[in-house]
């Protein structure tokens, strides 16, 4: 289904109306460049820039007027910018008369914050996210591997939720599980309750056993937070528990999002003092919180972090080389951009 040119897959889909045109913000203009060439157009020219007091100017130079649009951005570090990056591109494209406006958040960021917590007095960040982009104008919306399902809920315009599961058990089963000797075993263990259901689906597709490791404590968002010296938080080793036997297992971690190590090396640490021949840690968003979140991680004895490119990690890449691991999400992005765009359906990578 990806072979052929984007023109060729166009002229035998004559209903459609409105050229494909895809526009980057500037979170992560690599991925946008790889989605483009997947898709075998070119991506549109816009001016990013700030003004001296801080504020930002947007503008898209190529022609959209009746164009179906997809604006790229992950709300990542700084979030706050490159959130209102992404309002301005909508509102621009709103203004110059698009047919269709479609926002691809490979990273939704303030997804922390879905629910009230005992204190009834916080707002409920992921909703007025979604709030916004949607009063920006964006006509549909297309996410990879939210925090929490129930934000698609947040949002009153169509959502199309994209699974990272698949990717990521390919990556595992080509190269970690095809090349452990024919007598070890691996084993997916995932990183507290939210990633059971995900290290569960992984376990079957690559025909393993399971495990979880748990017990936050001081990691709630509704307790306070233990913090240390560092400013990491720093959850106690014996608070933890182990479900599973780990003994002579290679261990992959799972998680969603990767930002504060603090938990993750201490779980890594638990593993191998259970008996665990080597731990691999891997996750969808790599946004690690501070400058040496990934020494943390590596220092407890991490073998390597295996995160997806929905966040531009070039910077750790360039640091650490080979023991951070980046999966490449555009064919997955780009193939559910292409089936929006010709009104296909999408159950295949949701």
């Amino acid at each position: 289904y990806m072979g052929g040119t984007f023109e060729s897959i166009m002229a035998q889909h004559p209903a459609v109306t409105g050229e494909l045109k895809v526009i980057s913000g500037s979170s992560n203009k690599s991925l946008v460049q790889r989605i483009c060439t997947r898709l075998g157009i070119r991506m549109c020219e816009c001016v990013l820039k700030p003004f001296s007091d801080g504020e930002l100017f947007v503008q898209v130079q190529d022609n959209i007027r009746g164009a179906d649009v997809f604006i790229v951005q992950s709300t990542s570090s700084p979030v706050n910018d490159h959130l209102m990056e992404l309002l301005l591109l909508v509102d621009a494209c709103k203004r110059a008369s698009a047919r269709q406006i479609n926002v691809v958040l490979p990273y939704y960021g303030y997804s922390r914050v879905d629910k009230r917590s005992k204190d009834a007095r916080q707002p409920i960040s992921a909703r007025l996210v979604a709030d916004l982009i949607t009063s920006a104008g964006a006509q549909r919306v297309l996410t990879l591997e939210l925090r929490t399902g129930q934000i698609q809920g947040f949002f009153d315009i169509p959502l199309d939720h994209l699974q990272f599961n698949d990717v990521l058990s390919t990556y595992i089963a080509q190269n970690i599980q095809k090349h452990l000797p024919s007598r070890e075993k691996l084993m997916i263990v995932s990183s507290g309750k939210r990633a059971t259901m995900r290290t569960k689906y992984l376990a079957e597709k690559l025909n393993c056993a399971w495990g979880v490791v748990d017990g936050r404590k001081g990691l709630n968002e509704d307790e306070d937070r233990k913090i240390g010296s560092s400013g990491l938080e720093t959850p106690d080793l014996s608070m933890l528990y182990l479900l599973g036997d780990v003994r002579e297992m290679n261990c992959i971690l799972v998680d969603d999002i990767i930002d504060d190590p603090a938990f993750l090396s201490q779980a890594t640490l638990l593993l191998l003092q259970h008996g665990a021949k080597k731990v691999w840690v891997a996750g969808v968003h790599g946004v690690f919180a501070t400058d040496g979140a990934i020494d943390v991680l590596f220092d407890s004895g991490a073998e390597s972090l295996i995160v997806s490119d929905s966040i531009d990690c070039s910077s750790f890449v360039s640091k650490f080389g080979e023991r951070v691991v980046v999966i490449d999400s555009s064919e997955l992005i780009s193939g559910a951009i292409r089936r929006i765009h010709f009104d296909e359906k999408l159950e295949e990578y949701m």
